[in-house]
C-alpha cells in the first residue's frame, strides 16, 4: 500500500507500508529431548529413554514483517539526480530457516519467537549524479578560457551511501547448565542492567557481561532469542569523475573510492557468556578502503 506525490516536474515523494505474514514453515526440533534436571542421567530423563535425539521436520514455524518505507526521487535535471529510500522495518519469526540447534525448549518452540536472524530495523541508501556547475555552459565560470576549462570544467560527482543498524544478537551460554546435553543453553537477564554498553571508550566492547547471570542448575535461562542487536553499518561509495569533449572523442577519466572514509565494518560480538572474551567484538566485515582509477573512451 503506497501514496505517491509529485512536488515538481522532476521530483516524486513516495511513502508505502509493506507486510507479509508466513504459515507453516519449516523448522526441526529435538522430541526426544531430555528434562532439564540435576538428577539422573541425561538419558533417563528423555521420553524415549531407548533413543537419543529425535530430530522431527514440522511445518509450524510462523513470520510476520512490516515496513514502512519512503522514498525521494529526482529526475535527472540541471545536472543534477538522486534517489533516498528509507525502510523501517521489523521481521519477527520463530527460526529463520531450517535451523535446528537453536531452541533451547523443545517443549516451548513459542519461547524462540523472536526477531529473525536478518533483521535490520533501520536502512537507508542515498543514490545521487551530480554535474559540478563550473565550466562553460554552466552556472559559474561559463565564459572562462579554454585552457582553464580543460582544468575547472566538465567534474562530475556521483556515489552510493548506505547506512544500516546492526543484526541481532543471539545471546548463549556456553555451557549444560540445564543438563539436556543440546548446549543450547541461554542465561538469565539481570533486571535493572543494560546488556548494551554505551559511550565505551573501546569500540570492541558491546555487551555488558554483568548485565546476565548464569540460570540455577537444571533450568533454563530467559534471555529472549535475537534480543539485543549489534552494530550497525555505514558504508560511502564515492566516484569523481573528468569529462574532456574533442570533436571526434569523449573521455572521461574516474576516481572511484569504495568505503571512502574508511569506516569499519565491525562484526557481531562474542556472543557465548562462559567465554572469556564475550561481549567484545573480534572482527570486521567488508573491506578498507579502495580506489581505483579508470579511463573511458567513446567514438
Amino acid at each position: 500500500m503506497g501514496l505517491q506525490r509529485e512536488f515538481t516536474q522532476n521530483m516524486v515523494f513516495e511513502l508505502g507500508y509493506v507486510g507479509s505474514k508466513g504459515t507453516r514453515l519449516v523448522r526441526q526440533y529435538d522430541i526426544n529431548q531430555a528434562y532439564p534436571g540435576v538428577t539422573g542421567t541425561v538419558q533417563s530423563r528423555r521420553p524415549f529413554t531407548q533413543y537419543g535425539s529425535i530430530m522431527l521436520t514440522s511445518s509450524t514455524g510462523n513470520s510476520t514483517y512490516h515496513a514502512l518505507v519512503a522514498r525521494l526521487e529526482r529526475r535527472f535535471s540541471g545536472g543534477l539526480s538522486f534517489l533516498a529510500s528509507y525502510t523501517y522495518g521489523h521481521s519477527i519469526d520463530d527460526g529463520s530457516g531450517l535451523s535446528a540447534g537453536l531452541n533451547q525448549d523443545a517443549r516451548n518452540l513459542a519461547a524462540d519467537r523472536g526477531n529473525s536472524n536478518f533483521d535490520a530495523r533501520h536502512r537507508l541508501v542515498v543514490s545521487y549524479i551530480y554535474n559540478l556547475p563550473f565550466g562553460r555552459g554552466m552556472h559559474f565560470l561559463k565564459t572562462m578560457p579554454s585552457p582553464l576549462n580543460f582544468v575547472l570544467g566538465g567534474w562530475q560527482l556521483s556515489g552510493i551511501s548506505t547506512l544500516q543498524s546492526g543484526r541481532p544478537i543471539f545471546v548463549t551460554l556456553g555451557t549444560d547448565i540445564s543438563k539436556t546435553s543440546t548446549n543450547r543453553d541461554r542465561p538469565n537477564v539481570v533486571s535493572g542492567l543494560d546488556p548494551l554498553i554505551e559511550g565505551s571508550t573501546s569500540k570492541t566492547v558491546f555487551l555488558n557481561k554483568t548485565a546476565f547471570a548464569s540460570p540455577a542448575a537444571g533450568t533454563f535461562g530467559n534471555a529472549p532469542r535475537n534480543y539485543f542487536n549489534g552494530p550497525g553499518t555505514n558504508n560511502f561509495d564515492i566516484t569523481l569523475g573528468k569529462n574532456f569533449k574533442t570533436e571526434k572523442f569523449g573521455i572521461q577519466f574516474r576516481a572511484e573510492f569504495f568505503n571512502a572514509f574508511n569506516h569499519p565494518w565491525l562484526g557481531q560480538p562474542v556472543a557465548s557468556w562462559t567465554n572469556g572474551a564475550f561481549g567484545t567484538i573480534t572482527s570486521t566485515l567488508g573491506s578498507n578502503r579502495q580506489i581505483q582509477f579508470g579511463l573511458k573512451i567513446t567514438y
